[in-house]
């Protein structure tokens, strides 16, 4: 019977076989699809492993990118620039590593215009070691520093970074810079060096801090990501340090009158007197009052020189301590200055000042800040005449000789600088002047009659400010004046004229041990205390 039923399987079997296989071309087979699944998930594997890896390459290259202080490069050619830009994402082929861009980073656009200039420097200008510097700059970026390198000619080429530099601030993109230099590398400074000096510009704080780190060891090359030529426009300066002897501690500071020269001019020497040494030659003017900055780097003075009508000129100046870079501080034709004093933490100029035309003067205490170059009449409308100022040790206060408001005869004042309140110090029929407060500020030396003295012999007085005790330190015929203390408190120093001329004593703060301390024709106006100078070993010959 099966067989009799074949026929029919046969057509069945044909008939489905032909739907299946129209189900196949029409929608293709389950195990094509699987595979496509398969092949598109590992597609989306490796892109996966792909973008990994290109994560991973840009890390690696944004940590290389930026140069470390060690990197160092030679001087730039003009396609080299300081700022690398953003690093383009590689792609990677196979499985091969990709290497670190080893190549010289490209840097964003730089501020058009940018200038760095020495302003105060000629080529093969003659230098002390310590030479203050004046630097220009135009269109640099907030946050950039100006740094000067400094390359002796006995050192081999190494450049040796200035200790000072200057960060340009927000709201100054372009100005000046002015610094103390100190050229000590190369050759001791008693001997003649040259050197070129190079300004140049940090762009980043490592790049700083490598060049700090190498004033004192230098740098064989200029480090990466610093601004050179043609970057920037400046320029390199070759100048000779003169050979110098360094003169530091207490000194003895006056004027004396120079015969050769015709005028006087500012001398120092030991407290002895000894290693007297000429401070700075002006063979057409005289220096009076001389009084050295709390730093001893820099000297305050009174200028007297000739007008063209032959009538005495004065005017108050300040230079360094090697008589370069001299300035003005006041100068009033028909005023004359008397004592400059710097305040204790050297911000201010304390001074007298006088018109000359009136038959009796009018003395006034002047305070000068030299940071902004202003101004003030301390006691012009406060009392009638003052003079002699001294600075209180601790700065709040000035001493001076003035007309007590009771006894109407003159006396030790002080004035309060913070509320322009005028005291009496020290008053008695005496008619004490010209104050000096020890270092200490317990005792005042002043100058003063005794009671049955004329005035052509004044003496100098001591008192203890704590308990008014007075002591007398100098008597003679003679007129001795101007009292100055020593750096310790130990002694005073004053002018007299008891050989015939005028010269400069001292005597102990107890009125033993007066002695002699200057032999010239005409010294005065002695003062002591720290000194920092550098003098040419010519003008020591």
């Amino acid at each position: 019977p099966i067989f009799r039923w074949a026929p029919t399987f046969i057509w069945v079997f044909a008939i489905l076989f032909g739907l299946l296989a129209g189900l196949y071309s029409i929608f293709g087979s389950p195990f094509s699809s699987s595979s496509r699944e398969a092949r598109a998930t590992q597609t989306q594997f490796a892109a996966d492993q792909t973008q990994f890896a290109n994560i991973q390459y840009e890390s690696t290259q944004t940590a290389l990118t930026p140069p470390t202080p060690s990197e160092t490069v030679p001087v730039r050619t003009p396609t080299d620039t300081p700022e690398p830009s953003a690093t383009p994402t590689p792609t990677p082929t196979g499985t091969n590593t990709p290497e670190a861009d080893t190549s010289t980073p490209t840097a964003s656009p730089l501020p058009a215009g940018m200038a760095v200039h020495l302003n105060n420097l000629e080529e093969g200008q003659e230098i002390s070691p310590r030479t203050r510097l004046v630097v220009s700059y135009a269109n640099l970026q907030p946050g950039w520093t100006i740094h000067l390198l400094v390359q002796p000619i006995s050192a081999g080429g190494k450049f040796y970074p200035l200790e000072s530099f200057y960060t340009v601030p927000e709201e100054a993109t372009s100005g000046e810079w002015a610094f103390d230099a100190s050229f000590s590398a190369g050759s001791a400074i008693d001997t003649r060096e040259q050197y070129n000096i190079l300004p140049v510009v940090a762009l980043d704080g490592s790049t700083r801090a490598a060049l700090k780190a190498a004033a004192q060891t230098g740098l064989d090359e200029i480090p990466a990501k610093v601004l050179t030529l043609p970057q920037v426009v400046t320029e390199i300066i070759t100048v000779n340090r003169s050979p110098s002897q360094h003169i530091s501690g207490v000194r003895l500071v006056y004027s004396s009158y120079l015969k050769d020269q015709g005028n006087a001019d500012i001398m120092i020497a030991l407290p002895d007197g000894s290693g007297l040494l000429q401070l700075a030659i002006t063979p057409d003017i005289t220096e009076l009052y001389p009084c050295f900055s709390p730093t001893g780097m820099q000297v305050a003075y009174v200028a007297r020189q000739r007008s063209d009508e032959g009538k005495a000129e004065y005017s108050v100046w300040i230079m360094d301590s090697d008589g370069q870079n001299r300035l003005m501080v006041e100068g009033v034709p028909g005023v004359i200055y008397e004592q400059p004093r710097w305040s204790p933490d050297g911000r201010y100029l304390a001074y007298a000042a006088s018109e000359t035309a009136p038959s009796i003067r009018k003395w006034s205490i002047i305070l000068y800040d030299l940071s902004t170059g202003e101004k003030i009449d301390l006691t012009g409308s406060l009392i009638a005449t003052a003079r002699y100022p001294a600075w209180a040790p601790d700065g709040k206060s000035i001493l001076f000789s003035g007309i007590a408001p009771r006894s109407y005869t003159a006396g030790i004042l002080k004035i309060d600088l913070a509320t322009q309140e005028i005291s009496v110090v020290y008053d008695t029929p005496a008619e004490e002047i010209q104050p000096a407060i020890s270092p200490d500020g317990q005792r005042l030396a002043f100058l003063a009659y005794s009671s049955s003295a004329s005035e052509s012999n004044r003496d100098i007085f001591m008192v203890d400010l704590e308990t008014g005790k007075s002591l007398r330190l100098t008597e003679h015929e003679s007129l001795d004046q101007a009292p100055a203390w020593s750096a310790d408190g130990r002694s005073v120093y004053f002018e007299t004229f008891r050989t015939g001329e005028q010269t400069l004593w001292a005597v102990n703060s107890d009125g033993s041990g007066t002695r002699q301390i200057t032999y010239g024709r005409a010294d005065s106006s002695a003062w002591l205390g720290p000194v920092d100078v550098f003098i040419p070993l010519d003008r020591l010959e």
